[in-house]
């Protein structure tokens, strides 16, 4: 099944560095399918690192529509608000 991993940080590094501070706070995994999926961030977290193993669509927010392309095998990583919902669908 095509998967999407959320893996959650506490802080954003000092200066904004593409980097995070390990551990992680959690790891969530969300399946990719043809109809939106969606989860809820921590209430600690500032920082995520997603990971799709299919090409998809993301957003984060309080009402996220997926409309941003995620490459296939290409970790990327972004400042989110606490409790902040990631939804993805199936490009």
């Amino acid at each position: 099944m095509a998967t999407l991993w959320v893996t959650e940080f506490l802080s954003v590094p000092a200066g904004g560095a593409q980097c995070a501070t390990l551990p992680s706070i959690g790891t969530q995994t969300l399946p990719i399918l043809n109809t939106q999926m969606a989860l809820t961030l921590g209430p600690n977290t500032y920082l995520i690192r997603i990971y799709c193993d299919v090409n998809a669509y993301y957003d984060v927010g309080p009402s996220p529509i997926p409309n941003i392309p995620c490459s296939s095998g290409i970790p990327e990583y972004f400042t989110v608000s606490p409790n902040d919902i990631i939804a993805v669908v199936l490009r």
